[in-house]
């Protein structure tokens, strides 16, 4: 007779097993699939659900600056790197030029971003963040951080240091330059 379903802490649904609905379906998928291995496929499974719910959260938490996940973290990049060009943002967010022109355009327009002729080459220019820009910026990270820390809270400081660890050792072997890049917040 299999478990019931039984609500834990923070409403997740599990069974008397510790069995959740992710480790449901990746054993059904590991029985139809040969070549998925169930604990990959739950990992795999949780980091894409966390991730999508994180971006949803930033989403909300940029929204009540009037402005969504891509522009604060543009803002992000430019308080990490300082005045910087266009193009350079563009590489460092993966998006077109056409793209990057309309997200500054907005942000300048709001006062958030300005744009200046660059020192040294006379057909390029910088973008850099204004007080403005900083002053809500701000206010987002620090929204953002408290509900971090609230989501967070569902595990211990121990459990979290070593999530934390893991997690490192995770990106590193995929992208070894996570472990250099300076400046504090992702983006």
């Amino acid at each position: 007779m299999a478990d019931r379903p039984r609500q834990g802490r923070g409403g997740a649904v599990a069974t008397g097993d510790g069995k959740d609905q992710v480790d449901i379906n990746a054993e059904r998928a590991a029985q139809r699939w040969a070549g998925i291995d169930p604990a990959v496929e739950a990992i795999v499974n949780r980091i894409s659900k966390t991730a999508r719910y994180l971006d949803r959260m930033l989403g909300e938490t940029a929204a009540r600056e009037g402005l969504n996940a891509s522009e604060y973290r543009l803002l992000v990049t430019l308080w990490k790197s300082g005045p910087t060009s266009p193009g350079d943002l563009g590489k460092r967010l993966l998006v077109s030029s056409g793209v990057m022109t309309n997200r500054l355009d907005r942000l300048e327009e709001r006062g958030f971003v300005a744009r200046a002729p660059h020192p040294s080459d006379r057909r390029g220019i910088l973008v850099s963040l204004t007080d403005t820009g900083l002053e809500v910026l701000s206010r987002m990270i620090e929204r953002q951080a408290r509900r971090e820390t609230e989501l967070l809270a569902a595990l211990q400081p121990d459990e979290r240091a070593e999530l934390n660890a893991l997690l490192r050792r995770l990106m590193t072997s995929f992208d070894p330059t996570i472990a250099v890049e300076e400046g504090g917040l992702s983006s």
